[in-house]
């Protein structure tokens, strides 16, 4: 087998410097089971917990067991006017479209596993089912991310302009398919900021650059 990796001069584990992550006990758990001794090593006597003369503690950090999705209900009620008689029908919250619907923290994930953890969508599926019983397909998927990029769409062009009219910035392409056919993932970005765009010809470039472009740097 061939080794990759260069040996180092540092000692395994943690190096110097380096914060750790220590789990620590918390002032007010979330839920405390106590044992007591069922008798006494001694004489034998039932132990209860009116004999408690103190305890020591360990605890236990877990998460909580998944559970199906809270639906909450929307009415939107008619009421009649007692004076005229009119019939007046209140409107349901903007966010509100459809007699069904799943809500922001459910898109919220689904976007998160989708666009940051890069799940297929499949898996995430098959994921969101296991663990919330909640079954989506990919068209729903689908649906969310492109809610949520054009709810971005003002932020989006926002960083393009700052990339693009900065002193210096790198550019860059790569190829990958979508819907069977050729694309090119395009990156131009600085030491802070970052923009992706996808393209159908590998030289479409950014519109109104200025400065220096650095690409494919090789030292």
């Amino acid at each position: 087998m061939t080794r990759l990796r260069e040996p180092s001069d540092k000692p395994s584990g943690g190096q110097k410097g380096h914060k750790g992550e220590t789990l620590r006990q918390v002032a007010e758990p979330d839920r405390i089971v106590d044992h007591y001794p069922p008798a006494c090593t001694a004489c034998g006597a039932a132990m209860t917990p009116a004999m408690s003369a103190g305890h020591s503690a360990r605890q236990v950090f877990d998460l909580p067991e998944p559970t199906p999705p809270g639906v909450t209900e929307h009415r939107a009620h008619d009421c009649r006017c007692t004076g005229c008689g009119a019939r007046n029908r209140a409107s349901f919250p903007d966010e509100v479209k459809a007699p069904v619907q799943y809500g922001p923290r459910i898109a919220a994930v689904v976007i998160y596993l989708l666009h940051y953890q890069l799940l297929p969508e499949d898996r995430l599926a098959e994921l969101m089912a296991d663990l919330f019983g909640i079954r989506l397909v990919a068209a729903t998927i689908a649906r969310m991310s492109r809610t949520c990029a054009a709810r971005l769409q003002d932020f989006v062009t926002a960083v393009r302009d700052l990339v693009a009219g900065a002193p210096v910035k790198h550019m860059d392409e790569t190829g990958f398919r979508i819907g069977g056919q050729t694309q090119w993932l395009h990156v131009a970005c600085t030491a802070w900021l970052t923009f992706y765009r996808v393209c159908a010809r590998r030289g479409s470039l950014l519109a109104d650059v200025v400065g220096i472009v650095v690409h494919d740097l090789v030292t």
